[in-house]
């Protein structure tokens, strides 16, 4: 008996996998970009308190943001990594993690009281160890006009994204395409992905990145000490400083590297620079997934005058007010 045709078109296909763009214009492709619209926010963060936070307020930031999850001091959890372990955050009792909360429930948690009292019912005067902020998704949300303009958005954008400081760090590629530039239980490292919706308003066609910033220390780093701190953080400018996109002069580069290799200042073009300087891009730039990128071509080659910055600010918002949270 033969198999029954199929029809392709009925048939569900894969999603086509987004790699980095193989285009050499993609610097001026992210340049004419033109966004629908920007949300800068913080999507996620871990916060450790020690007082525990009773139902009626659990149920109040349950009811503020997309998801709550608390974990107590000792209690048994599968981390990233599949694995599980015994939560450790002494001499706090509470790990709150909160997805997408609002205004709302960042004020209360600002003001809420986290003083133990003491043996006779009394509060200590201050508080020594005020709720301690351990992990902080900083997010930004391109909306753009369709689904091709977005998947060529996010190869380009892949192609030119440098984590400076990001040290032997070597970028991942997902599944679902998407993308980090290394993750690490200290310090911060990006995520980029295309395949969800905006997670502020749902519109599909969004190039979704966010900093995942990882312990106390790191998040202080940032600007952010405490609740207060994050109600009044300035998100914009993080990713002003932050969003960095790079373009190679292959023509430099040879120079660069020419004169490196003969000892000489040449400034002038020569007949040789564009050659070597391609030779050198196939050579250096390619990352642990076999595609080009800029961020490769800086790790294993190094910074040099051959790099340009692309303009990001029509990728940020034009005003100064910030969405805190999704």
């Amino acid at each position: 008996m033969r198999a029954a045709a199929v029809n392709p078109a009925s048939s569900p296909r894969p999603p086509r996998p987004v790699g980095r763009s193989t285009r050499p214009d993609a610097a001026a492709f992210l340049v004419a970009l033109a966004p629908l619209d920007v949300y800068v926010y913080a999507h996620s963060g871990r916060i450790l308190f020690k007082r525990s936070l009773t139902t009626e307020e659990q149920q109040h930031l349950a009811d503020n943001c997309q998801s709550l999850d608390v974990h107590r001091h000792g209690q048994w959890i599968k981390d990233a990594s599949g694995a599980f372990r015994q939560l450790n955050i002494f001499p706090f009792k509470e790990q709150v993690q909160l997805v997408g909360a609002n205004r709302v429930a960042l004020e209360y948690l600002a003001s809420r009281d986290d003083r133990i009292p003491k043996g006779d019912g009394a509060l200590p005067k201050r508080d020594r160890q005020p709720p301690l902020i351990i992990y902080l998704e900083i997010a930004l949300d391109i909306i753009l006009a369709n689904e091709q303009i977005l998947r060529e958005a996010f190869a380009a954008f892949k192609r030119c994204f440098v984590q400076l400081w990001n040290g032997k760090n070597e970028a991942i590629e997902f599944d679902n395409g998407g993308m980090s530039t290394g993750r690490r239980w200290n310090g911060k490292y990006l995520s980029g992905y295309i395949s969800k919706p905006s997670p502020v308003t749902g519109e599909v066609d969004c190039l979704h990145i966010e900093y995942r910033i990882c312990s106390a220390r790191a998040v202080r780093a940032v600007g952010i000490a405490s609740i207060a701190d994050l109600l009044a953080f300035d998100f914009r400018a993080f990713w002003q400083k932050h969003l960095v996109l790079r373009d190679v002069d292959i023509a430099r580069l040879g120079r660069h590297s020419l004169n490196k290799r003969f000892g000489k200042r040449r400034q002038e073009p020569g007949p040789d620079d564009r050659r070597t300087g391609q030779v050198l891009w196939r050579a250096y730039a390619y990352d642990k997934s076999g595609s080009l990128c800029v961020q490769a071509l800086i790790q294993n080659y190094g910074s040099g005058p051959f790099l340009k910055n692309i303009p990001i600010a029509h990728f940020l918002p034009s005003s100064g007010e910030n969405a805190l949270v999704s």
